[in-house]
């Protein structure tokens, strides 16, 4: 895992101070999916998409 883990460490902590970070899921996500922690990863990848998604709605991007 190596430095994988550290990075899910880091994003653990952007994530603490920010539960809505889309881009903290995702780094997250991918660092995961280099661990070969392929479900973790795919929950990540979902929230990221999800709070990205609602980001931009709210800044009028999304119509659905």
């Amino acid at each position: 895992m190596g430095n994988h883990q550290f990075a899910v460490n880091d994003f653990n902590q952007a994530i603490k101070i920010d539960l809505e970070f889309s881009d903290a899921y995702y780094r997250r996500g991918v660092s995961k999916l280099k661990s070969k922690l392929y479900h973790e990863a795919i929950a990540d990848f979902k929230k990221s998409y999800e709070f990205d998604k609602k980001e931009k709605k709210n800044a009028g991007v999304f119509d659905g």
